[in-house]
């Protein structure tokens, strides 16, 4: 292969959205996912969120969460919802709900680009926790969880 071919095939592919910036080109663009965080000793099962989007009910669920796990989803549809039902059960068999804040906890809902997380804390209670996916891969890149620096 000449040098020349080599050289405009290194400038097409680096142009192409998302592969110059290792194939996520989704999270450069405004755009958020749902997580769920079990903060405590104990399994946590039928964990789900339920909110309202654009006139219709979505939900996701991470059912099943070990001490101290977390799941997420991707590609949450727009706008983030003012509020969600977060439902979950403890190891005791009882079953919990809370309706919880969401949009107003984030600076600027439209241009957000992060996960928000559902923590289930000790006391019975859940936390909405926003972050970014800046934070996130900073925090990793350090070996670290985001979530537990939240703590």
């Amino acid at each position: 292969m000449s040098k020349r071919l080599l050289r405009v095939l290194v400038l097409v592919v680096s142009s192409v959205p998302g592969v110059a910036a290792g194939c996520d080109a989704r999270k450069a663009e405004p755009g958020y996912s749902i997580g769920f965080y079990n903060d405590t000793d104990a399994t946590l099962t039928n964990t789900r969120a339920d909110w309202h989007a654009n006139g219709a009910a979505h939900h996701e669920e991470a059912g099943f969460l070990s001490p101290h796990a977390e799941k997420a989803s991707d590609g949450e549809p727009q706008p983030i919802p003012e509020k969600a039902n977060i439902n979950w059960k403890t190891a005791d068999g009882k079953v919990h709900s809370r309706e919880v804040e969401i949009a107003k906890l984030i600076a600027n809902p439209r241009q957000f680009s992060g996960t928000i997380y559902f923590k289930f804390t000790a006391d019975g209670g859940v936390t909405v926790v926003p972050l970014t996916y800046a934070d996130e891969r900073k925090a990793a890149e350090h070996g670290k969880s985001a979530l537990q620096e939240s703590r």
